[in-house]
């Protein structure tokens, strides 16, 4: 059911995104990705989730004083599960930001909603092993004629994992009218979790993932 919601959300994005662009302040787009993502334990172990394809869809208004997207993607093996369960493992994300553009600094946040799918169970039927589902957001960024770099930390939320996670990501315009654009993330990861022969860690993870953005 929250998955049909969700796309149901993306196709809105796209809907409402082409009504408004007509005027210019609003540009609706479509991405997609691949990336690879490990988990690293207290006593050592590393577990690996690779690859994760993710695709999206969302809009984007950039004006002389602000910056403002909402975004929905679908990923096939969500990092954030940290390899608590195999199989079946992936999620589908809403995000919401906006940037006050100061020069070439932008400062800003927002927020997500989040619904993970572990081993084939819903967050309702496992809660312990999911991670947020409304996260606020806080971060900045740096905006150049050709290039975009920002980074968000997800503040404390409602989380069964205790989890802590920083996003960097980056927009390269490989084009001069920004519609084709090259994408990099980068997410640092940590969560409390329970470990065989040790109890409770702290384990960190990472996901980085590369992929292409059009901007109609």
């Amino acid at each position: 059911m929250r998955k049909s919601i969700l796309l149901v959300l993306a196709a809105l994005v796209l809907m409402v995104g082409s009504a408004f662009s007509q005027n210019g302040a609003f540009a609706p787009y479509v991405d997609a990705g691949i990336g690879g993502s490990s988990t690293f334990t207290g006593n050592g172990a590393v577990t690996a989730h690779n690859p994760n394809y993710i695709v999206g869809a969302g809009i984007e208004s950039s004006t002389k004083h602000l910056l403002l997207n909402l975004d929905a993607n679908f990923q096939s093996a969500d990092y954030r599960t940290f390899g608590l369960a195999s199989g079946d493992n992936y999620a589908a994300t809403v995000t919401g930001t906006g940037y006050l553009k100061i020069g070439h600094l932008l400062l800003g946040g927002g927020t997500l909603y989040r619904d993970n799918v572990i081993g084939g169970n819903i967050r309702s039927i496992i809660p312990n092993l999911q991670s947020t589902t409304f996260v606020p957001l806080v971060g900045g960024g740096i905006q150049f004629s050709r290039d975009r770099f920002t980074a968000l930390y997800e503040l404390p939320g409602r989380s069964g994992l205790n989890q802590r996670t920083v996003d960097f990501n980056n927009e390269f315009f490989l084009t001069k009218s920004a519609h084709l654009r090259l994408t990099q993330q980068v997410s640092i990861n940590t969560a409390d979790t329970g470990v065989p022969s040790i109890g409770s860690v702290r384990v960190s993870g990472g996901q980085a993932a590369v992929g292409l953005k059009f901007v109609f």
